[in-house]
C-alpha cells in the first residue's frame, strides 16, 4: 500500500506490493459506482510507530461527477494473526448534517475527473477534465509518495500544483495563505528543493491567545481549497477525529495523523464558490443564524464583576456606540463551575435585573458555557454526568 519516494532525512519510504487484480491499473470516470477492494502491505514502513496494517480494505468511490472519496481502513496488523484494533476515533457521520455523503449529486453535465489506481505499488491519480483543471494539474494524486496506515498512524501525500495558492486547513494567528516550505521533509517526494524544510501545520484545538503567530487556536477543520493560477479552484477534506499534523510544500501536501483510517474527500471545483457547496453537501450547509447574532458584539476575558460589565454596557451607550450583544467569559461563574453564577460577584437577581434592561434596549447576553466540568462531590452538573456515564475515561 505504500508507494516509494523517501526523503534523504527520513526513513525510507517503504515499497509495499498490494494484491493486484490482472490489469497494472484500473479507472472509474466520475459517476461511476463506487469500487471496493484489499490491498496487503508486505514492507514495514517506520515500525517506531507500531506494525503496519497487513491488509486494507480500500473504497473508492467516485459516484457523483464533482465529489471523491477515497477511505482505507486497517483489516489485520502486519505481523500478527490478531484482527486490527478499533481505531481510536471514526467520525460518525450521524455528527454532519449531510451525514458525509456528497448527496444529491448533480445531475447532467459534463464529468469533473477521471480516477486510476495504480495496484502495486498502490496509488491514487483524480486528473481533472474539461474545464476543471490547469494544464492537466490533477486533483489529487499519491504517485511516488510513502503511504502509511498503521492502528495508530496514518501518512498520505497529494500533489499539489507549484504556482497555486493554498487555503485552509485549520484556524491559527496568522494570514488566510497557508504557507508552503521547502522540499525537505518526510513523505513529500515532490522534489522541490529549497533552502528551508517545510514546518507541520498542526491541526488540533485548544484554548491558546491569538498573539502567538503560527500556532493552531480553537478551530481544527483539516479542509483546504487550492486556487490555481488560472482562478480556477478545488479542494478536499480529511475525515478525521484525532489530532494532525499537514506539511504543505511547493508542489505537495502531506497529512499525518495519530488515527488508523485514512478518509478524503476531494472537490473537483471548478471555481471556489463550487468547492465551497461541494463541502457543504457533504457535511451540511451552515444554519441560518439570527439576525441579532449578526450584530455589533463586545466580548472579552476580565469582567470580574457585574459592575464591570454593566458598565461596558452603558460606556457603549454613553458613547453613541451600537452595540447589539454582551458576551462574558468564565468570569461569571462560580468557582469554575459551568451552569453557574457566582453568588458575590454576578448575584441572579441583579443578573436578572440587567438582562431585563438589555432586553428592554433589544440587546443580548451571551454567558460562555464551557465543555469543563469540575469535579466536585455535589456539584449537580458533575453528579449528573456521572449518573449518566456521560464522560470520557482513559482505558
Amino acid at each position: 500500500t505504500a508507494a516509494g519516494g523517501a526523503s534523504t532525512t527520513c526513513p525510507p519510504a517503504a515499497p509495499s506490493t498490494s494484491r493486484p487484480p490482472a490489469a497494472p491499473s484500473s479507472s472509474f470516470p466520475s459517476g461511476a459506482a463506487p469500487s471496493s477492494f484489499t490491498l496487503a502491505q508486505t514492507v514495514a514502513t517506520l515500525p517506531i510507530l507500531g506494525l503496519d496494517a497487513a491488509t486494507l480494505a480500500a473504497t473508492v468511490d467516485a459516484a457523483c461527477s464533482d465529489v471523491f472519496r477515497l477511505r482505507l481502513v486497517p483489516a489485520a496488523r502486519n505481523g500478527s494473526a490478531e484482527p486490527a484494533p478499533t481505531p481510536p476515533y471514526t467520525v460518525p457521520p450521524s455528527l454532519f448534517a449531510g451525514g458525509l455523503e456528497p448527496a444529491p449529486c448533480p445531475s447532467g453535465g459534463p464529468p469533473r475527473y477521471v480516477v486510476t489506481v495504480k495496484h502495486d505499488p498502490f496509488a491514487v491519480h483524480v486528473g481533472a477534465s474539461g474545464d476543471a483543471g490547469d494544464g492537466g494539474a490533477p486533483l489529487f494524486d499519491t504517485t511516488g509518495t510513502r503511504l502509511v496506515v498503521k492502528a495508530r498512524f496514518t501518512e498520505f501525500t497529494t500533489a499539489l500544483h507549484p504556482a497555486s495558492t493554498l487555503f485552509g486547513l485549520g484556524e491559527r494567528t496568522g494570514g488566510l495563505v497557508v504557507e508552503r516550505g521547502g522540499g525537505g521533509g518526510c513523505g513529500g517526494g515532490d522534489g522541490s528543493g529549497g533552502a528551508a524544510a517545510a514546518a507541520p501545520r498542526t491541526i488540533w484545538a485548544r484554548d491558546r491567545p491569538a498573539s502567538f503567530p503560527g500556532e493552531n487556536l480553537y478551530g481544527a477543520w483539516p479542509a483546504w481549497m487550492e486556487v490555481l493560477p488560472s482562478g480556477s479552484a478545488r479542494g478536499g477534506l480529511v475525515v478525521s477525529g484525532t489530532a494532525l499534523d499537514v506539511v504543505a510544500r511547493p508542489a505537495s501536501l502531506t497529512f499525518r495523523s495519530t488515527g488508523g483510517v485514512v478518509d478524503v474527500f476531494i472537490f473537483a471545483g471548478p471555481s471556489p464558490a463550487a468547492v465551497m457547496d461541494q463541502l457543504t453537501r457533504v457535511v451540511g450547509r451552515p444554519a441560518l443564524p439570527p439576525a441579532w447574532s449578526l450584530g455589533i458584539h463586545q466580548s472579552r476575558w476580565g469582567y470580574t464583576s457585574l459592575a464591570d460589565l454593566a458598565g461596558v454596557v452603558a460606556g457603549y451607550e454613553a458613547a453613541g456606540l451600537p452595540l447589539d450583544v454582551v458576551w462574558s467569559d468564565i468570569d461569571h461563574m462560580d468557582g469554575g463551575r459551568v451552569f453557574t453564577l457566582a453568588p458575590d460577584r454576578y448575584p441572579p437577581a441583579a443578573v436578572r435585573a440587567f438582562l431585563e434592561g438589555l432586553h428592554g434596549r433589544g440587546q443580548r447576553w451571551v454567558p460562555i458555557l464551557d465543555p469543563g466540568i469540575k469535579a466536585e462531590a455535589g456539584y449537580a452538573a458533575w453528579e449528573a454526568g456521572l449518573a449518566a456515564g456521560a464522560f470520557l475515561r482513559g482505558g
